[in-house]
């Protein structure tokens, strides 16, 4: 999509956090707010650019069942990449 680049490509995360913790720190770095009719831009964020975990899933079971070479790959977008 049409998302910018984050500077780093890697960050460590609590694997007790639920996703919903994944997702607010990326729209805060991606400075994704609200605009002055309140409405916030879309983010998808997909682990192993296949499929977006529910808010409340773990950190650590998403890492527990989908790492590879020891790290948990989400990708993201401003558009949904599958309809």
């Amino acid at each position: 999509g049409s998302a910018p680049m984050l500077k780093r490509s890697k960050f460590k995360m609590n694997a007790d956090d639920e996703f919903m913790v994944a997702i607010s720190f990326l729209r805060k770095l991606l400075k994704l707010t609200a605009d002055e009719e309140g409405t916030i831009s879309p983010l998808f964020i997909y682990v192993n650019s296949t499929f977006m975990p529910a808010p409340d899933e773990r950190i650590g079971d998403l890492f527990d069942c989908f790492a590879k070479t020891g790290e948990l790959v989400l990708s993201y977008s401003l558009q949904e990449a599958w309809g």
